[in-house]
């Protein structure tokens, strides 16, 4: 069953690329922003594919539940968990998704890399151990539910807790190179092979079921109460890349002259942007606004959310 959705990333891309139309931008906030752009539709297009795998074999189990983009904060501690799936045996798993399209491998160490294309040449970059990434993601969980935050007591029994195991996942398209061998390197599979894995798992598990049941209304009452911890992060772009607001006039001006302007860079300004919609009143993220100021013309000049740009968009 499945328990929650990623969440649209479609607003995040849309600021990203809305950000890149300003022409104050330096070089390295340029690049900055690239950077990003290119690994949220990457992040988003991975974690899809290996959703597609998943959400097609447990869309109707009851003795599965699935929970996809779960944010949860404990304490001074953060887990941002691509996929969530907890079983009957009440065995939790940690999925970390990685979308790199050159591939990926490691060396004796436990350092991982991958090839990207810079400058018209293919070259190595080290990235972050997705399983010491997902490790960390696993011990926020555990604490989650030693603390008692999440209310385990409709599956909780003296002999069954919740067995938080983590996974890396790569899309199918993915070449994973095993030549050397690594500690943790049988937990970096494609997204075909989650099932079997849960099933091998599950064996193991039904030892762990002696122990005690877990009814399908139980589990989906713990995986609810799970899911209901995610909170979104909201990122203030504008702060992230060191750039200021750009005042509504000036914005509408700079879209009407950009034809005649092309590649001549605006001075920033310190001018503070509204942080609600021109129309409704209702709050707006920072990505939006700069969305809107990005396309003031279209927006004639004003702030709005996304609904109301919908209904008042000007040709």
């Amino acid at each position: 069953m499945i328990i929650k959705h990623a969440d649209d990333r479609t607003g995040d891309i849309e600021a990203l690329a809305a950000l890149l139309e300003r022409r104050d931008l330096t070089q390295a906030q340029r690049q900055a922003i690239q950077s990003d752009l290119w690994k949220h539709k990457a992040g988003a297009a991975g974690e899809r594919s290996v959703a597609f795998e998943i959400d097609e074999r447990l869309r109707d189990a009851k003795n599965y539940m699935v929970i996809h983009d779960l944010r949860v904060v404990h304490g001074e501690d953060t887990a941002q968990i691509d996929h969530l799936i907890v079983n009957r045996f009440c065995q939790v798993f940690v999925l970390e998704t990685k979308s790199i399209k050159n591939g990926l491998r490691w060396n004796a160490q436990g350092e991982f890399e991958t090839t990207v294309r810079f400058g018209g040449r293919f070259q190595k970059v080290g990235i972050p151990s997705p399983l010491h990434q997902n490790a960390r993601h696993c011990r926020v969980l555990k604490r989650l539910f030693h603390d008692k935050v999440v209310d385990i007591t409709s599956i909780s029994t003296a002999f069954l807790q919740p067995d938080v195991r983590g996974l890396v996942v790569v899309p199918n398209h993915v070449h994973v190179d095993r030549r050397v061998p690594l500690q943790g390197a049988e937990l970096v599979m494609k997204a075909e092979a989650i099932w079997d894995k849960i099933l091998k798992d599950g064996e193991v598990g039904f030892l762990r079921f002696l122990g005690g049941t877990v009814s399908a209304a139980s589990l989906e009452a713990f995986a609810r109460a799970l899911a209901a911890r995610h909170t979104p992060l909201e990122r203030d772009l504008l702060r992230r890349y060191g750039l200021t607001p750009v005042p509504q006039e000036a914005a509408r001006g700079d879209a009407q002259a950009r034809p005649q302007e092309q590649g001549m860079a605006r001075p920033t300004t310190s001018q503070t942007a509204p942080t609600s919609c021109d129309s409704c009143g209702v709050g707006i993220p920072t990505r939006v606004v700069a969305y809107c100021q990005a396309h003031a013309a279209r927006f004639a000049g004003k702030t709005l959310c996304r609904t109301c740009q919908g209904k008042a968009a000007t040709p």
